[in-house]
């Protein structure tokens, strides 16, 4: 039973920061004292803390009320006398002890809280690899998804920011080849949105494949991941840009080996509104084309997008000179300029004519 309870405005210290609250003061006849704060963080000389919420602090304590800060020495310098719970400091030694408290309390909840935000992060993005590994095919089971993140993530795990090869996955490749007809390879640039819905169609009517049409294209598409030396985590933001980060470094592995996949008739959509649809810096031009081999591919078909803002054509010497010069010369090349609007006709078509090309290139009535 508490014999005198007492409500005032009382100083919380949070940090450094001087503000005040309302607390309650029980003295209880076990010589116990009960302090409640309102939202304020209190420490106290020999105090055990009993609760610590969002709202308030219960403390108790035997013996008389005692408290040092150096935030009570700030409210004393500006002449507020200090409330009847809170006596005035005793030593300068006291206050910088709480204060080292204070802060090393801070100290353990803030790295707890990083600790889970990156636990949750790792967590979340491995949840979303497995998930779409899943979502890929109805027969992939989940010990097999898990099997391929392991392997994904030891590319990366642990290593500078900027210092991933394509070698690093050279494992994710072996353990996850492809299966698609190497003879429907469809390659693109600058042509991203269109051509993917283009080659969106159900699986047992799809003709035609891009590198995310497959399962590491489609798991990793439009995702960005990291590891950061001497961590044993992934990281899905903070990654730096540069060019042997994880994420460039994976696409142009998997774009090599993809084109070295290619078989028969290769297609690669282009677009017409670029200046050089054949693009240096592109990824079709830095990894693709040169692992484009005669006699396993027979042809290239250009397929150049054409529209209102239409810049270039197949006569380009963008196309006719640089494209054809990276090629391999005994590789046969044809192109072929075709209106989006066709495209578009094309992706929701129900025709099932075999090849990345048979509805693009089919005279109009």
């Amino acid at each position: 039973m508490a014999l005198q309870v007492q409500q005032q405005e009382c100083i919380s210290l949070a940090s450094v920061e001087i503000r005040t609250a309302t607390c309650t003061t029980e003295v209880h006849q076990d010589g116990i004292t009960v302090i409640a704060v309102e939202s304020a963080l209190w420490i106290r000389e020999s105090a055990n803390i009993v609760q610590l919420g969002a709202t308030g602090l219960n403390l108790q304590t035997h013996g008389p009320i005692s408290m040092d800060t150096a935030s009570i020495q700030d409210k004393m310098h500006t002449g507020t006398e200090l409330p009847e719970c809170l006596p005035h400091p005793t030593s300068k030694k006291k206050c910088w002890l709480i204060s080292g408290a204070v802060a090393f309390v801070f100290a353990v909840i803030f790295a707890v809280v990083i600790w889970k935000v990156l636990s949750n992060q790792q967590q979340t993005f491995s949840r979303r690899f497995i998930s779409k590994c899943l979502e890929y095919k109805k027969d992939n089971n989940e010990s097999y998804c898990q099997q391929i993140f392991h392997v994904f993530e030891k590319a990366y795990i642990g290593k500078p920011m900027c210092n991933v090869t394509m070698e690093d996955y050279d494992d994710l490749m072996a353990m996850v080849p492809f299966d698609h007809p190497c003879h429907q390879t469809m390659l693109w640039s600058k042509t991203n949105e269109l051509v993917h819905k283009y080659t969106a169609k159900d699986e047992d009517k799809k003709d035609c494949f891009t590198l995310e049409d497959t399962l590491l294209g489609y798991i990793l598409n439009d995702e960005r991941w990291c590891g950061k030396k001497g961590s044993n985590e992934t990281f899905d933001n903070g990654c730096d840009d540069c060019a042997n980060s994880a994420v460039r470094s994976f696409w142009d592995s998997a774009s090599a080996e993809f084109a070295e996949y290619a078989c028969g008739n290769v297609t690669v959509m282009l677009s017409g509104s670029e200046e050089k649809p054949f693009n240096p810096f592109s990824t079709f031009a830095r990894v693709e084309i040169k692992r484009l081999k005669h006699p396993f591919v027979k042809k290239l078909n250009v397929i150049l997008v054409t529209g209102n803002k239409n810049v270039s054509n197949c006569a380009a010497d963008n196309l006719n000179i640089d494209l054809q010069k990276a090629l391999d010369s005994n590789i046969l090349y044809s192109c072929n300029e075709v209106p989006e609007s066709r495209i578009r006709e094309c992706s929701s078509s129900s025709d099932t004519d075999v090849g990345c090309v048979a509805c693009l290139l089919k005279p109009t009535e």
